[in-house]
């Protein structure tokens, strides 16, 4: 009997191979970027950013519960903002032209109805002049 558990035993472990190992944080994309760690490339930064933390958020208008969001990354003069939407696989930038930002085709349009420092102010993005996305937020510097 203690035979046949030493052979059960040997031959169980040598079973167990090695197994790769993967390293958590070592997925970095063309930009060195750490996307199991939030991180993406901006075009407008320059630099490797969590969206949520760097960015300002739109929410959802098609439903109340909706839990998507699309992000705004503002370039440091506001004159382009990188919009990172979840049905796009990659960013979009939109260009400065009074109080609005659109991309080249006028595909994404982004409406800011300011305000005074202090007050709320509301965002819309529109997609083909639908209305997708919105947020009001109070004004914490002026965008000049």
């Amino acid at each position: 009997m203690k035979k046949l558990i030493g052979l059960f035993l040997l031959f169980s472990l040598l079973g167990c191979g090695e197994t790769e190992k993967t390293i958590v944080g070592n997925d970095r994309d063309a930009h060195n970027c750490i996307g199991s760690a939030g991180y993406t490339w901006s075009e407008v930064r320059g630099a490797c950013v969590r969206v949520w933390e760097e960015g300002f958020a739109l929410f959802d208008v098609q439903s109340e519960n909706a839990s998507s969001a699309a992000y705004g990354v503002m370039s440091k003069d506001f004159n382009q903002i990188e919009l990172f939407v979840p049905s796009q696989t990659d960013s979009v930038l939109l260009t400065r032209n009074e109080q609005a930002w659109a991309d080249k085709d006028n595909h994404w349009r982004l409406e800011r109805y300011p305000s005074q420092v202090g007050q709320q102010e509301t965002w819309e993005l529109f997609e083909n002049g639908r209305l997708r996305f919105k947020a009001s937020q109070i004004l914490t510097q002026p965008l000049d």
